[in-house]
């Protein structure tokens, strides 16, 4: 279909007529993202090209170069990194002539000019880009004092894009560019200068220059200039701006932008941007009740209206108006919200989450309010992305109260992030949920708990960066740890979650089979299923990071509780089977071996002991086959422990199985299995048995 088509759009640009030209440059922007073949994208350049280079024959109206702007914009983004490195010479002067005021008078066609420069230098490999910036900024800044108003936002937009994508090579250019675009944005604070019309220019200059702030690798030369743009932020009157006008969504951006950059030294700024930052995480993106199936939103509708439906274009224009989206939610109910005000909350998730990793206790006086926000988003948002990093978000809070050395307020936060993560978890039992989002949940629960229970004493108060698993576990008396309520209710919980993944998986292996014998099966599908596969293990694995967590943090309390006895314990001795999967059985078998050492061996309960290592002795033995390494490598440290603690389970069987393990041809062994052998030889020296 394309040559064909192409082969019009070429007979329509050689014709004299300039609605030919334009309509002939309009398709092409539409069918350039569909051209595969690089000899037709080649053509369709050089077609482009004469419309705007000023070194052309023709003299085409302005409708038809803004045309042939546009259509280079496209072009830039869908044949990149081609056409940069082979056409740069051609294309960046032909658009830098047309930014020019005395060459294209036309603002409109200045304005698509810089903003298709910005687009093509912004993929253009660095080497080359390097060698256009000084005309290329030169360029913007002239931009900035012609206007108007659509010139000036595409030249700030043109500057944010260059400093963005070319941040070594920016510091020479600094000087120059920051004190214009300072002086936007305090010519526009100016009462008489504040309009609706403004707002979007004031946020496109404060982009601009935080964008700077991060682009310079000498942090001093800008920290006046954060200075005085948090102070004009300071100034700014938000009680006026609509609560969906997009000037706040860039103000945050700039906020987090300036805190990269700043560290520390933003702690000051705190109190200004926080309650902003409370009060954008707390809107309500649900804008009401979608209509119903006869206004035009029928069953089927998702992202686009159903061709089918006789749809009311007054309606949907009134919702165009109102910044708004129609979805289906969690229930299965159909809703509008505010796409807005959803990038708003976002955006102010993502910059507390920033703020929190960053500074930390200095987080302390905000995290009650901001926590209220969090558990509001975890709870009812539909937008998984935004629920995972609301999660991080709030896991990170438990650690700015534990680094403010507030113990109770530590177990106070702690119950609050369990109760939130909890509930996405318990979710999932019920119905199929994202499996980032219940990894996330996972993951942050374990980070949470590490939190609360490390001693910070030993870090310097500017240590912020140090990761989760760098933080050694240091438990005394003082450490905050889950109650035997908290632990039983939490295990209970993931027990729900295991075996709601083990369902999905089950699910998914029998739809597999079954389109496979309908011949339905295809690449397609099997890449999509080997994707679910890798997120299911990647959340098995991480659960049991966390049961290990759990299990070390609180072992003196475990065998008490009624979920490690009658959940847990079964249902890991039942995954250890032959018959389930490798993944389930590394699973079981690596929360068992820290029962194992931590609860079960101290144990007192003698009927107990018994009973699970007459099940669990057999099974372990199984395990012990070198065909699954890791699962192998679980076992024998059971052996091990077993060996050590209570070496009358070793029975003889136990003893060849390490045995064959250990003499094993060396030959055939891998670095891994090296490993196991070590370990083996030690459990066979700790039972008596050095050699044949």
């Amino acid at each position: 279909m394309i040559p064909s088509t192409f082969s019009r759009i070429h007979t329509l640009l050689n014709t004299p007529s300039s609605l030919h030209h334009h309509a002939a440059l309009c398709s092409l922007s539409c069918t350039s993202h569909y051209m595969t073949d690089a000899q037709t994208r080649e053509q369709a350049i050089s077609a482009t090209l004469p419309f705007f280079c000023p070194t052309s024959s023709l003299n085409p109206s302005p409708q038809v170069t803004f045309a042939a702007i546009e259509c280079i914009s496209v072009m830039s983004e869908s044949f990149t990194p081609r056409i940069q490195e082979t056409h740069h010479k051609q294309i960046i002067p032909a658009l830098l002539h047309h930014t020019s005021k005395a060459s294209s008078p036309a603002a409109r066609i200045r304005a698509a000019a810089i903003s298709s420069l910005s687009t093509f230098i912004e993929l253009t490999p660095t080497p080359v880009a390097n060698s256009y910036l000084e005309s290329i900024l030169g360029r913007l800044v002239t931009a900035i004092s012609e206007g108007p108003i659509i010139v000036v936002e595409s030249a700030i937009t043109g500057i944010a894009s260059v400093a963005s994508s070319n941040r070594s090579n920016f510091d020479s250019y600094y000087p120059a560019i920051a004190p214009i675009l300072k002086n936007v944005l305090s010519s526009l604070s100016i009462p008489s200068a504040v309009t609706p019309e403004t707002y979007l220019l004031r946020g496109k200059a404060l982009e601009a220059l935080s964008l700077l702030f991060v682009a310079v690798s000498d942090k001093s030369i800008c920290a006046d200039d954060m200075t005085a743009v948090m102070s004009a932020t300071a100034s700014f009157d938000l009680t006026t701006i609509a609560p969906d006008d997009p000037f706040r969504t860039y103000l945050i951006k700039c906020w987090t932008r300036i805190a990269y950059t700043a560290k520390l030294a933003f702690t000051p700024y705190l109190p200004l941007i926080m309650p902003e930052l409370i009060r954008c995480m707390s809107l309500d993106v649900e804008t009401g009740q979608a209509p119903d199936a006869k206004d035009g939103y029928g069953e089927d509708y998702d992202d686009e209206f159903d061709e089918e439906d006789d749809y009311d274009d007054e309606a949907e224009d009134d919702l165009s108006d109102y910044n708004v989206s129609t979805i289906t939610n969690r229930n299965g109910s159909r809703i509008t919200i505010s796409t807005s005000a959803l990038e708003e909350q976002a955006a102010a998730v993502h910059t507390t989450l920033f703020l929190c990793e960053s500074l930390q206790h200095h987080m302390y006086p905000y995290v009650e309010e901001t926590s209220k926000a969090l558990t509001q988003i975890i709870s009812s948002s539909f937008h998984d992305d935004l629920v995972a990093y609301s999660i991080t978000t709030f896991s990170e809070l438990v650690r700015c109260v534990a680094r403010s050395n507030q113990r109770q307020g530590v177990r106070t936060i702690l119950e609050l992030f369990l109760q939130a993560a909890t509930s996405i978890l318990q979710n999932s039992e019920d119905k199929d949920g994202s499996v980032e989002t219940i990894s996330c949940a996972v993951n942050g629960i374990q980070h949470a708990l590490i939190y609360a229970a490390f001693d910070y004493g030993s870090l310097a108060l500017g240590d912020y960066e140090t990761d989760v698993t760098q933080l050694v576990l240091a438990f005394s008396e003082s450490s905050v740890t889950l109650t035997a309520q908290q632990v039983d209710f939490l295990t209970s919980v993931l027990i729900g979650t295991f075996d709601a993944t083990l369902q999905r998986i089950a699910v998914r292996v029998a739809e597999a089979k079954c389109s496979t014998a309908m011949g339905d099966y295809d690449n397609h599908a099997a890449e999509i299923d080997r994707s679910a596969e890798e997120d299911d293990s990647e959340l098995i694995s991480i659960m049991t990071t966390l049961f290990s967590t759990i299990i070390e943090m609180h072992s003196s309390i475990l065998l008490s509780l009624p979920s490690i006895k009658t959940e847990l314990i079964p249902a890991a001795l039942e995954y250890i089977n032959p018959h389930f999967s490798a993944v389930q059985r590394r699973f079981s078998l690596t929360i068992l071996v820290n029962l194992l050492e931590s609860s079960i061996v101290p144990c007192q309960d003698v009927g107990f002991k018994q009973s699970f290592f007459s099940e669990f002795s057999p099974l372990l033995k199984v395990c012990l086959d070198p065909a699954d390494l890791e699962l192998c490598k679980v076992a024998v440290e059971a052996s091990y422990i077993m060996a050590i603690h209570v070496p009358a389970i070793v029975d003889d069987e136990l003893k060849l199985k390490l045995l064959s393990i250990v003499n094993q041809a060396p030959e055939s062994s891998s670095k891994m299995f090296q490993i196991v052998q070590r370990e083996a030889s030690s459990a066979l020296k700790e039972s008596g048995l050095h050699s044949l």
